[in-house]
């Protein structure tokens, strides 16, 4: 008797999927990761290199970087290069040279991969990595690499990057309008950042950031009542670890806030010092917003030549760039 058309179809399927299957498995097959030796000397320049970044010493950062990438790519400490790198990649990400710091990422990545390191490796840099490619406009490989470490980090206890990844999944919801969604991550984020049990200053770093970035949300949203004491916690807390770029991003918000509510002189103040501290730590964005920020606020105040100034040191500052 021949075969049916429905039994040869199944038949076909049948083996197609198992070859997927297949396929599928050898791909994802799980490793043991290799042990390599410590390098101290190597791993004392990414403590520096840590605390730089923190900092927000960019500069410093990447010297350290590039420095330790050197040592290690002569020392054949795969660990090292892969730190090195997504260091890179981080900093690129901030010093808003999206292709560079997708390049670097993706190369650590890569690394990670072929000669089979920790895993850890691969999906810290992935959180870095989701940020870069948000800023480049790539949304469904940022959300790719964000649940991918979410699984990961979830499973592994890891409190610390799954802080960070949630944070990330946070901005993107709240950059790309899905409001609700952004609210629900921070929250969520906020109650994962109290497990943190490893690093204080971790623990902080997050609750500050969670916090300032529900305060961002809600001014967004014009819920200025609930942004508000947000807003100033977050500040604190930046005024306490001595984060020039947090505390001037948390003062522009709170400067929006007065002037949306007629307050055109607290506003003033909190427009100029943030500029202040933007300038101080060199971050760009913050200090054009800064800029026109207290342009536009001379402007209703009827200063107009101090509103003309401040607009074309935005503009001077933005050529300078070009």
């Amino acid at each position: 008797m021949k075969p049916t058309y429905a039994v040869l179809l199944f038949l076909v399927t049948a083996v197609l999927t198992f070859v997927l299957l297949s396929f599928s498995d050898t791909a994802v097959e799980k490793y043991e990761p290799v042990a390599e030796e410590p390098h101290p000397d190597i791993d004392s320049l990414f403590d520096e290199m840590d605390t730089a970044i923190r900092s927000r010493r960019y500069r410093d950062g990447r010297r350290l970087a590039l420095t330790a990438l050197d040592r290690s790519q002569r020392d054949a400490y795969r660990s090292g290069e892969v730190y090195a790198l997504t260091g890179l990649g981080f900093i690129y990400q901030h010093e808003a040279k999206y292709d560079s710091s997708i390049s670097f990422l993706e190369e650590a990545r890569r690394l990670v991969q072929k000669h089979r390191l920790d895993p850890h490796l691969y999906h810290r840099a992935g959180i870095f990595l989701a940020g870069s490619y948000q800023l480049a406009g790539l949304i469904d490989e940022a959300i790719e690499c964000l649940n991918d470490a979410k699984e990961f980090f979830k499973q592994a206890e890891d409190y610390w990057r799954l802080s960070g990844v949630y944070n990330e999944l946070g901005i993107l919801y709240k950059d790309t309008g899905f409001y609700t969604e952004a609210e629900e991550v921070y929250l969520r984020g906020l109650e994962i950042a109290q497990y943190i049990d490893t690093d204080e200053s971790g623990r902080r770093y997050y609750h500050r950031s969670f916090t300032g970035n529900l305060g961002i949300l809600y001014t967004i949203l014009g819920k200025f009542d609930k942004a508000v004491p947000r807003l100033e916690t977050s500040l604190r807390i930046g005024r306490e670890m001595n984060d020039p770029v947090a505390q001037a991003i948390d003062l522009s918000m709170l400067g929006e806030i007065n002037f949306s509510r007629g307050n055109f002189r607290k506003a003033l103040n909190q427009y100029l010092e943030s500029a202040a501290l933007a300038e101080r730590a060199g971050q760009s964005y913050e200090i054009i917003r800064a800029y026109i920020n207290i342009a536009r606020v001379y402007d209703v105040m009827n200063d107009f030549n101090n509103a003309f100034a401040f607009y074309r040191k935005a503009v001077a500052f933005v050529e300078d760039r070009l």
